[in-house]
This record gives structure tokens, sequence and C-alpha cells, in this order.
């Protein structure tokens, strides 16, 4: 974490405190360097994106789409975070079928452990409470037959922007 700032570090410990709680993560050594890595890498990519402008990266055009008939799919988020990700060194691969019945979104793995990312574009409410409530089932899904620690993350179209992004730690 050295080269994270004062604010990444205190995301990454408020959710590494939160992960503690949970068995899988406390007691599966391979689950909790897997998670670890997915945690800070994905706590960097955030960062990346929220500090990013369509002029620093074209490929980046979905983060500022805001007319109705032209709003990105939660596709666009999914295969940049897989990008980012893969360029981080991390095993991941995108839409993987046969997890819970279905095909996940982007599923890491380490020594025999996994992790899904569930991807999620959102209309009406991005709240974490809402976003639990919507897609939370469906995220805990993919893990029921390993670790249960995944990733839920969405791409936020809501379009009453009031107070203009939200602090990296409400996210």
């Amino acid at each position: 974490l050295g080269n994270t700032s004062g604010t990444e570090a205190t995301v990454i410990e408020q959710c590494l405190s939160i992960l503690d709680q949970c068995p899988d993560y406390a007691q599966i050594g391979r689950v909790r360097t897997l998670t670890d890595a997915v945690l800070v890498w994905t706590v960097r990519f955030l960062v990346s994106r929220i500090d990013a402008t369509r002029e620093h990266d074209k490929s980046l055009g979905y983060l500022f789409e805001r007319k109705e008939c032209e709003l990105p799919k939660e596709v666009k988020l999914q295969e940049d975070y897989h990008r980012f990700m893969l360029g981080q060194g991390l095993g991941s691969e995108m839409e993987v079928a046969g997890i819970a019945g279905g095909r996940c979104d982007v599923r890491f793995t380490f020594g025999g452990e996994t992790l899904v990312t569930e991807v999620k574009r959102e209309l009406a409410d991005a709240s974490v409470s809402n976003l639990v409530e919507q897609y939370g089932a469906q995220a805990a899904e993919y893990q029921t037959t390993g670790a249960r620690v995944g990733v839920l993350m969405a791409l936020d179209l809501v379009q009453v922007k009031t107070a203009g992004l939200p602090h990296l730690s409400e996210l």
C-alpha cells in the first residue's frame, strides 16, 4: 500500500476490517491473498477512473455518456475493468459460463480459489443499499461452491447529480 493515497489506504483498510469477519477470508490463506489483490487493484481502478478525463483516454468515453439514447451498457465497464486487472497481473477471465448455473462477468483465480466480480449498470438508485438489495443475491450466488467473498460493481448512470462525484470513501 506504499504507493496509495491516505484515502485509498483508508478505504482498503476499512474493507479489510469487514472481510476479517468473513470465515473464508479469515481462515483460508489463498482466499485472503486473492481477495487482497483484487481489493487493492479494484480500488486503484476506481481511483484511475474517477480521475480520468475523456481526453486522457478515449476508451473511457463510456464514463462520460449521459444522453438517454446513448447510455453505455454494463459490458463497457466490465471490459474496462477486466483489461485493467489483467494489466496488474491478476489471472482473470470474462463471461465465464457454468458458474452457479449461469455466466459470471469477471472471475479471478489463484491457487484453486476463485473470486467473482458481478458488474451491473444502474439507472435509478446507485446507493450501496439499493445495489445490494437489487443485485446482492445474484452476486452471492457465484460464490456458492467456493469462498464466500465477491465484488459487486455498478456503472452509475443516475442522471440527477446535485453534489458532483461522491468521495472515494462513499463508493
